[in-house]
């Protein structure tokens, strides 16, 4: 049983006072406020900090701990997790276990058949998926919830904020669109990925009629991301299907 648990990574500086983004990992967020301290793992020890200011940004933490104010100090703790002590770990409630606790359990089927240990959770904020580490050596994802009704939030990025959130109900097929949906990190979720494209010129007529004055910013900021993104995660070269729609 691990002795502390994960309740966020630092992703990133805020500002240079020596504040910090933290991505949390924990179920409730708003737990931050309530916290004293919490245990950074460096990679080469354990430091225990005190939490001197907690904000909220969109789905972030943002943090200020006691004695650090400069920017130079905290830079080097990027990617680095926070954690607590079971002590100050939030109460379960009944079937609820810690994602520590889990890893390393033996998954069988329904009939008893091995099929291996629990390696990893992901957390995708919509379902969690378990990694099991099969016997003969390849790895597999399963829904946490496959075949249940799921609760998600899409994030709207012209109103910059999360729209209401949506029940959705498991069905025999479902159509995901949108750039970032083909991320590597969902890939192995879908049986079948559709790239679909145009001629820049195409892009550029389509984007001009759908946003208007708003299509400076997109050729400015978006595009360029957009690409970038693109190349990184090798997106269409990964897709299954490439629909040109150019001349539609």
């Amino acid at each position: 049983m691990e002795d502390l648990l994960q309740v966020g990574v630092i992703t990133t500086t805020h500002g240079v006072r020596g504040e910090v983004k933290v991505f949390p990992t924990t179920d409730d967020p708003a737990r931050f406020k309530k916290l004293k301290n919490v245990i950074l793992d460096t990679g080469k020890e354990k430091l225990e900090l005190e939490i001197a200011g907690v904000k909220f940004f969109k789905n972030m933490v943002i943090l200020k701990f006691k004695g650090i104010d400069d920017i130079n100090d905290v830079e080097k703790y990027r990617k680095k997790s926070l954690y607590v002590t079971r002590e100050n770990a939030v109460k379960l409630k009944k079937d609820e276990y810690f994602i520590a606790d889990l890893i390393g359990m033996k998954v069988s089927t329904d009939e008893g058949e091995e099929l291996g240990t629990l390696s990893d959770v992901m957390q995708t904020g919509a379902n969690d998926v378990y990694v099991i580490s099969m016997t003969d050596g390849e790895e597999v994802l399963v829904p946490a919830q496959a075949g249940a009704a799921v609760r998600s939030r899409a994030y709207a990025c012209r109103e910059g904020s999360y729209l209401p959130e949506q029940c959705v109900p498991p069905a025999p097929l479902y159509i995901l669109e949108g750039s970032y949906s083909h991320h590597p990190l969902l890939a192995g979720f879908y049986d079948l990925k559709v790239f679909v494209t145009c001629s820049k010129e195409e892009q550029a007529r389509r984007l001009q009629a759908r946003e208007g004055e708003r299509y400076e910013n997109f050729v400015r900021r978006w595009i360029p991301l957009e690409e970038i993104y693109f190349a990184q995660c090798r997106i269409e070269a990964l897709a299954d299907l490439l629909w040109d729609t150019t001349n539609l």
